[in-house]
């Protein structure tokens, strides 16, 4: 019994440890698409990103984001700052539509990593 409780905590310490982790509950590797969030889509806008993957970033880039107010999330990990940032931008609807013309707002969260001073 004492040997198959130590190998399930193994296996789960494996677990744990392969591959990024998540960044505001999405993998830090991938790029959230608008239908991986919404059930309901319009065929115009699958395939449009909300959050992208975590990019690096300089630290001095955080701080002037940061300056402006523009964060809209941040933690720190480790030797790591990770931080995000949105934008809006206009997707114009089909004329086929019954709002048309019109134009849907995206919004996508911008993912950042940053080493913090001195430790690069």
């Amino acid at each position: 019994m004492r040997h198959s409780v130590f190998i399930v905590v193994l296996l789960l310490a494996g677990c744990a440890s392969s591959g990024p982790g998540p960044f505001m509950g999405y993998p830090e590797d991938r790029d959230r698409l608008i239908e991986e969030e919404r059930l309901r889509v319009d065929d115009s806008m699958r395939g449009l990103v909300t959050m992208t993957a975590v990019q690096p970033a300089a630290y001095e880039e955080y701080v002037a984001t940061k300056a402006r107010g523009k964060i809209v999330h941040e933690e720190r990990r480790g030797d790591f700052l990770y931080w995000a940032r949105e934008s809006y931008y206009p997707v114009p609807m089909p004329p086929e539509r019954a709002y048309s013309p019109a134009n849907a707002y995206v919004r996508t969260v911008h993912r950042y990593r940053s080493a913090l001073p001195g430790t690069d």
